[in-house]
């Protein structure tokens, strides 16, 4: 049977490399980033049009996965140009590329386009983000859209995983600092519905045999501070409490101002699939597993 062909762009990323895992056997994927970082991922940078459109012109997938983005909350305060060129530029070369060579675009975003001063939020909700990596965000989401009327915008939140072959996340940098009997200090006014990356890749590819444009909304279903979420890591790994003490955003001195009350509603997407997105504490029993294999 002909595998349905899949381009996944930000391979290299710890959603990008979920997804590679995820299509093996199921569909026909390329991998491809701007830093390989795995031997069957591939060179292209989306911030070039000529790049992308070469490569999706060779490659000429069904779908295209778009996780490539800069993160870097504080740094893309730091470097603007950066974040724009990425983010929004990039985007809307990958746009372009898909809706001139008919691929279907799934658009990765974040719940770091709202303010966070009333989440968790659902889909019809009107963004306003309140730092830059935001605003880029939102901007590529309205690129992609305008470009590509049939594409999905995913937005997710706080992706977290045990995997060491990819840069640390909240989780794995928590548990070095506990593993070495440090003691850390977590804010506990900072609320969001973090999300288990292996499940989201296993929806994300779900949705490439969805028609289904617009936005939708991908993440834990566990509305949750910071501050607890590290509690319950120490539960589940048997770490110690008394390690973990609490703050709040103010002491930090951030760059870039954090939405206090961000997170998403997954009413819409668990109708759409049938599907339950899956706890904090469901999310962090399958990463410990990872974590002791």
């Amino acid at each position: 049977m002909k595998l349905p062909k899949l381009l996944i762009i930000g391979a290299g990323s710890r959603l990008g490399f979920r997804l590679m895992e995820k299509a093996q056997g199921r569909f026909d994927w390329t991998g491809v980033d701007a830093f390989p970082s795995h031997p069957e991922i591939i060179l292209a940078d989306i911030t070039r049009p000529d790049n992308i459109s070469s490569l999706i012109d060779a490659r000429r997938p069904d779908f295209v996965i778009h996780t490539a983005a800069v993160t870097d909350v504080d740094g893309c305060e730091r470097n603007r140009a950066l974040a724009r060129s990425v983010n929004v530029n990039g985007s809307m070369n990958i746009a372009e590329s898909c809706q001139k060579f008919k691929s279907r675009l799934r658009y990765i975003s974040t719940d770091y386009v709202f303010d966070g001063s009333g989440g968790p939020y659902d889909e019809s909700a009107v963004p306003q983000p309140i730092n830059y990596y935001g605003q880029t965000k939102l901007d590529g989401e309205q690129c992609v859209q305008s470009i590509c009327p049939d594409a999905l915008t995913v937005r997710t939140c706080v992706p977290y995983d045990w995997n060491p072959k990819c840069p640390p996340n909240f989780l794995m940098w928590l548990v070095q600092k506990l593993k070495a009997n440090e003691n850390v200090s977590i804010v506990n006014d900072q609320w969001n519905t973090p999300t288990y990356n292996p499940h989201l890749a296993e929806v994300l590819l779900a949705l490439c045999g969805r028609w289904i444009p617009g936005i939708l909304h991908a993440s834990g279903g566990q509305f949750i501070n910071r501050y607890d979420f590290a509690l319950t890591v120490c539960d589940i790994f048997g770490f110690d409490r008394n390690r973990v003490t609490q703050t709040n955003s103010s002491q930090l001195k951030q760059l870039a101002t954090r939405p206090m009350r961000a997170g998403l509603r997954v009413d819409k997407i668990e109708s759409h699939l049938g599907v339950k997105m899956i706890s904090v504490a469901d999310g962090l029993e399958k990463a410990y597993r990872a974590f002791k294999a």
